[in-house]
């Protein structure tokens, strides 16, 4: 009977429910790095612990990755480690990633600018590229600080602008905004300040991903 069920079935039902992606036996990097974001993006969606994370992603792998996956796991319990997501991530880039590709993926991250990209498409890449770089990845200023430098200079001088404007007891989220910008993140669309004051994102950082929060701009700014 379905009602019999324990929990892990129940969640792992759930979870197939959504469709998650799977990883076939391959070892082309960029297949793997697509699968890794999509499978991390779901995650996020349901905001699964690290714990449902490395119980789940085992049912995602298939032929080759699953070989691995299954005596990788084995030798770290073996060694009594402690298997997190962040284990599983470095696992799996050490295994799938080539260090060539690590490096120029690196580089690819350290040369990035907005330039004419709208918000959306930056901060998708920025995230994209943020494992790369994992001394920029391990702390939460030195994030907001490249996501900054990275802005197209004239998008730069508007977050500026409105950042020294903001109330930051008026900010509902659950630690301090490192950022904040207008939506009018389109280069193209940048107009002076009066007539971009539609509304703020509020941007953090958080478990190396980038978090975007909307607000009026009359709930926010200082009078």
């Amino acid at each position: 009977m379905s009602g019999d069920a324990n929990p892990m079935e129940k969640l792992l039902k759930r979870f197939q429910s959504f469709k998650p992606p799977i990883l076939q036996g391959t070892e082309n990097a960029v297949d793997c790095e697509n699968w890794l974001e999509d499978i991390e993006q779901l995650f996020e969606s349901l905001d699964y612990t690290d714990e449902r994370r490395v119980r789940l992603v085992i049912h995602q792998l298939h032929g080759l990755a699953k070989n691995w996956w299954v005596e990788a796991k084995k030798a770290f319990e073996n060694q009594g480690t402690v298997i997190t997501w962040a284990i599983f991530k470095t696992a799996f880039y050490q295994r799938f990633f080539p260090v060539s590709y690590l490096k120029d993926k690196g580089a690819e991250f350290a040369s990035f600018q907005q330039r004419q990209m709208n918000i959306e498409d930056y901060v998708a890449k920025f995230t994209s590229l943020l494992k790369f770089a994992p001394h920029i990845a391990a702390n939460d200023e030195a994030q907001a600080d490249q996501f900054i430098n990275d802005l197209n200079p004239d998008v730069f001088t508007l977050v500026v602008a409105l950042l020294v404007r903001v109330d930051p007891d008026s900010l509902e989220v659950d630690r301090n905004p490192v950022l904040l910008m207008s939506t009018v993140l389109n280069v193209e669309d940048i107009t002076p300040m009066s007539s971009a004051e539609e509304c703020l994102v509020v941007v953090t950082f958080a478990n190396n991903r980038v978090i975007l929060r909307e607000y009026v701009h009359s709930e926010v700014l200082e009078v």
